[in-house]
């Protein structure tokens, strides 16, 4: 018998690899051995190691450049064992930026997304935490945001519209065991174009590329830009340009405040179909985390063709979106060309 078996054992081809001949003998050998189902999954596993070795070695060329819309892709096609040995690898801080990226992209209800929020979960309560912080934005406290104040305007035929206004308040209360902060304040980016015309500034007028409403040369491709007025220097939300808080809009937080930090914000208009949108971030302005960026929320509503206002649920994040970052970057341009009195927002914000 041992002699048989050396007889039938082909000689291997140059570089040690078996003819393909050579293997289709083995596979029958095993079908006559063990059976045709059993070869198959042995067949399936071996495909199986290959197919995720392949896939983990995608995932981790996307962790490794920070591409969290290609880490959801990859992590997408696994199967949910090969997930969850993913997701319990990834530090807390790109498990929250992941759980970001996924929910701006709608895939929230996804296999995927929901294993990302057990295992983050899991993490926090191993941690000793409360799981209540692996929500979305709760990593460094409690971020809220609501609507204060709905008014709807009116078209007013051969005269002024009356305009239509939305205030909406935010609140950050910071977690102390986590947050190393002596100053928490807010920026905010909005984004504000006509729904009936391409290309426009917030009251649906065309602009040269480039030149926001309310900040010349400061408007992302996107038509984003940090929220302040013309004449604004400062990009803190609710300062003024001696650095006072203006009345009613501002409470930041210092250490030993029993209330959160609080900002509101109104926008308004006189003209129909015009759409806002904002992100709202409570960042670390002084302090060891100067410039971290602890939540954000995202919020914003339509002025329709009848003068209606039509708010959007807020949503909340852990951190800033690129187009957030975009636009700090061209506040910053704009702030140290010449002749400016701009000042600059920190260059670290993240």
């Amino acid at each position: 018998m041992h002699a048989r078996a050396v007889a039938d054992r082909p000689e291997p081809a140059a570089g040690g690899r078996r003819p393909r001949q050579a293997d289709e003998h083995l596979v029958l050998r095993w079908q006559r051995a063990v059976g045709n189902q059993a070869v198959q999954r042995i067949l399936t596993v071996q495909r199986d190691a290959r197919a995720d070795a392949a896939r983990t070695d995608r995932f981790r060329a996307t962790l490794g450049r920070a591409d969290y819309d290609g880490m959801s892709a990859a992590l997408q096609q696994g199967d949910q064992r090969w997930m969850l040995e993913q997701l319990r690898s990834l530090p807390d801080d790109t498990l929250r930026r992941l759980d970001d990226t996924m929910r701006a992209a709608g895939d929230f209800n996804t296999t995927a997304h929901r294993m990302l929020t057990a295992v983050l979960t899991e993490k926090t309560v191993t941690a000793g935490q409360n799981p209540q912080t692996a929500r979305p934005g709760a990593a460094y406290g409690v971020i809220e945001g609501h609507a204060a104040e709905v008014h709807d305007g009116r078209i007013v035929p051969g005269g002024a519209n009356l305009p239509a206004s939305y205030k909406f308040e935010v609140t950050f209360m910071p977690d102390p065991a986590v947050v190393h902060a002596t100053l928490i304040e807010f920026v905010q980016v909005a984004r504000v174009v006509s729904t009936t015309a391409s290309a426009p500034d917030p009251v649906g007028m065309q602009v040269p590329a480039n030149a926001g409403a309310n900040g010349p040369n400061r408007q992302t491709a996107e038509h984003a830009r940090i929220d302040r007025a013309t004449g604004q220097n400062l990009g803190w939300l609710g300062r003024n340009n001696t650095g006072g808080i203006q009345p009613g809009r501002l409470r930041p937080w210092t250490p030993g405040s029993t209330q959160p930090a609080y900002i509101n914000d109104t926008p308004a208009r006189s003209v129909p179909n015009v759409e806002f949108h904002y992100e709202t971030a409570a960042i670390c302005r002084s302090g060891p985390d100067a410039g971290l960026v602890y939540a954000t929320v995202r919020w914003g509503f339509t002025i329709d063709g009848t003068m209606k206002v039509v708010p959007r649920e807020p949503v909340y994040f852990n951190k800033e979106s690129p187009e957030f970052d975009l636009s700090v970057a061209f506040w910053n341009a704009e702030a140290s060309s010449s002749g400016s009195t701009q000042q600059p927002l920190p260059t670290n914000v993240h």
